[in-house]
């Protein structure tokens, strides 16, 4: 039971670590082409991940906030997927077919 107890604390202390550098690695693997097509900035993330690395939960809760925001469009950017940098004519809504 003692080891069960120890291998559950180490993966409760442990995971925020683990998901913190799982975000600062992907921001580094990301080339910086990627990162200019969306406007947003590499360093500054490369900064923010690694010094709230120390705080636990809020490494954690940055690491997250990358994944839903930054990472999803330097990805798309990187595969070549152009669909949020395309702004919709004035007047037409989203569900309009684009004008030719």
């Amino acid at each position: 039971m003692a080891v069960l107890s120890a291998i559950a604390f180490w993966l409760v202390v442990g995971a925020p670590f683990a998901v913190t550098g799982l975000a600062f690695l992907d921001v580094a693997r990301r080339p910086a082409w990627a990162w200019a097509l969306t406007g947003r900035r590499q360093a500054v993330w490369m900064a923010v991940l690694g010094g709230a690395w120390i705080t636990w939960l809020g490494g954690a809760a940055i690491a997250l906030w990358y994944f839903a925001t930054a990472h999803r469009d330097v990805r798309d950017a990187e595969r070549g997927d152009i669909r949020f940098w395309v702004e919709p004519d004035e007047g037409q809504g989203d569900d309009q077919p684009p004008r030719i």
